[in-house]
């Protein structure tokens, strides 16, 4: 009887077992594979622009803000627009001349026993008292981008950005309220390769320019403004030929009649007989 009991009770936890998953089938985990998630995938787009930022803040240059009429106040009139002046290790230089108080031109530097690098250089082009064009300068001395107000209004109103020492890419108000709405990328030539523009200036934008070799080659409208090209234009569309000029009809000279069948002219007397 106690085996026959006995036996009942293995036969039943046996098919408990056998019903539970096996915990050996399941691969052991490393420890740091469990510390993070794999990140998503992030669109090319992204990458490149975080890539920019991350390489300017590794050569630790001030990264500009994206151009907003937050970020970009009234100038002040004597005031610094150089945000590198209050670092340690930096020197201001500020020249004045012919009596005057305020300094037109005004740098920002990084002084060794070796070398001078320039880091911020500010500039009041039409001697208001106020800084118009400021550049800011990577530790190598090269230029990363510039704040320029161009008609003096006391406002940012021109945005551009160095890749090489040279602009690659400058964004533009033209409407004048504070933020662009029209960005033109170059290529390593210097030449225009891309315009984006904002026709209505509600921050998104609704016409694109292709360019080839600096000649434009197709162009993209947003007729709808719902943030989508509904129209493309080809170079021959956008610049029609000029119809050729009708050819002049040169008149032929007229033959003047025989001296005898002039109107008017007195006919020939015949002469006397002996």
């Amino acid at each position: 009887m106690f085996l026959r009991s006995t036996l009942s009770m293995l036969l039943v936890a046996g098919f408990a077992l056998a019903q539970e998953p096996s915990v050996a089938a399941v691969p052991a985990v490393p420890a740091e594979a469990t510390t993070a998630a794999p990140a998503p995938p992030v669109p090319a787009a992204a990458v490149v622009q975080s890539a920019t930022v991350v390489a300017k803040a590794a050569d630790g240059a001030a990264s500009p803000a994206r151009p907003s009429a937050a970020t970009n106040p009234p100038i002040k009139p004597g005031a610094s627009r150089c945000t590198e002046a209050g670092q340690p290790g930096l020197v201001v230089e500020a020249n004045t001349s012919n009596g005057e108080t305020f300094a037109a031109v005004r740098r920002v530097l990084r002084i060794t026993a070796d070398k001078r690098t320039l880091v911020c250089r500010e500039f009041d082009r039409n001697h208001d008292g106020r800084y118009d064009s400021v550049r800011h300068y990577d530790p190598k001395g090269e230029p990363t981008f510039e704040e320029i107000d161009t008609d003096h209004d006391g406002r940012i109103d021109l945005w551009l950005f160095f890749q090489n020492g040279k602009v690659g890419e400058e964004q533009r108000d033209t409407n004048l309220d504070g933020e662009p709405d029209e960005t033109i990328t170059f290529n390593d030539l210097g030449q225009i390769s891309r315009v984006r523009r904002d026709r209505n200036f509600d921050g998104k934008i609704d016409e694109w320019e292709i360019y080839t070799n600096g000649t434009l080659e197709r162009r993209g409208l947003d007729d709808a403004f719902e943030g989508r090209v509904t129209r493309w234009d080809r170079d021959a569309e956008l610049v029609p030929p000029e119809p050729a000029a009708p050819e002049e009809k040169k008149e032929e000279p007229k033959e003047e009649p025989p001296a005898s069948k002039k109107k008017g002219q007195a006919k020939a007397k015949p002469k006397a007989k002996k």
